[in-house]
């Protein structure tokens, strides 16, 4: 007898989680479209995470055991065991409001063309209210195409994006043993086949800030060393190949440029007059890409029919 696969797989790294993920695992039972599966992939988590995953019941959730091995390679293992149509991406210590799958479903059907979607997202610092928590789904959502080398870079987090699987050819979808961006990386070789995402306008996921938050922990002079090598890789295959679109270059300019600026203009070790002729020929260069970016945007940017709630 044949189990007909699930809608959405959830995807969920977990380290030292055990203080955020029942908030997080609350906000995925309470969604509106209720045909999931729960991935928790326990990356070695030293807390104890398992002994607070123990306590939930719901026969939707699977938790896999790893040892440490970094986020990257949790979301890796957790996307080749899924079952799901679409891949839905969540960190172990934000939320999702109750529509974020709803209109992410609604999204990727009536739009088969475009192989991703992603919402926008609140940013909350501290404790939650239960304002923020019951923030309902507005009665029409604006949804957009834009391309991602345009404008989703600047946009996008993984929680806030939900890819069709089929589209996933590579068992290795986010870079391996990059510590920082692994995200932007991962998408920016996805966007190579799939430049276009289906965007909504409104907000249905909140970006929690705390002591534990990978943006509480970025160490800008570690930037570079953590995923310049991958990015280098992607830039040199852009060169060459005869599909890499303007927006595509125009992106791994901008990376490259301020991979120079934090590195060579900011920490070389040449006298002090030239670093800042070197900084000031950076910021030029960087400026006028990023005008070009932005025009880029306005061009590729394509309105879309809003979306509704159920009824």
């Amino acid at each position: 007898m044949s189990v007909t696969p699930p809608l959405f797989s959830i995807i969920i790294p977990a380290y030292k989680a055990a203080d955020y993920i029942g908030a997080t695992l609350v906000s995925v039972y309470g969604q509106s479209v209720r045909d999931f599966e729960i991935l928790v992939i326990n990356d070695g988590s030293p807390d104890n995470l398992l002994e607070v995953l123990a306590k939930e019941c719901d026969p939707r959730l699977r938790v896999i055991n790893q040892s440490n091995a970094g986020v990257s390679a949790a979301r890796n293992r957790a996307i080749a065991e899924a079952q799901g149509k679409y891949i839905a991406l969540l960190d172990s210590d934000d939320i999702w409001l109750p529509w974020h799958l709803e209109m992410a479903q609604r999204a990727l059907e009536a739009h088969p063309e475009l192989a991703w979607y992603a919402s926008r997202y609140l940013r909350i610092e501290g404790s939650l209210s239960p304002e923020q928590l019951k923030r309902p789904c507005p009665e029409s959502c604006g949804l957009q195409a834009i391309n991602w080398y345009s404008e989703g870079g600047t946009l996008m987090l993984p929680s806030c994006t939900v890819i069709r699987r089929e589209g996933m050819e590579s068992a290795d979808f986010f870079p391996l043993g990059v510590k920082m961006y692994e995200d932007s990386l991962a998408w920016s070789q996805f966007a190579r086949k799939h430049p276009m995402i289906a965007l909504l306008d409104d907000a249905s996921m909140l970006y929690i800030i705390h002591d534990q938050s990978a943006c509480a922990h970025y160490d800008l002079h570690g930037y570079d060393r953590s995923m310049e090598g991958t990015l280098w890789q992607q830039m040199a295959a852009a060169k060459q190949a005869t599909d890499c679109s303007a927006e595509a270059k125009v992106y791994y300019r901008s990376f490259k440029l301020m991979a120079y600026y934090y590195r060579r203009a900011t920490h070389c070790r040449a006298p002090r007059f030239m670093r800042l002729i070197m900084r000031r020929v950076i910021r030029i260069a960087y400026n006028r890409t990023d005008a070009m970016r932005k025009k880029q945007a306005i061009e590729n940017r394509v309105q879309l029919e809003p979306l509704h709630p159920k009824a």
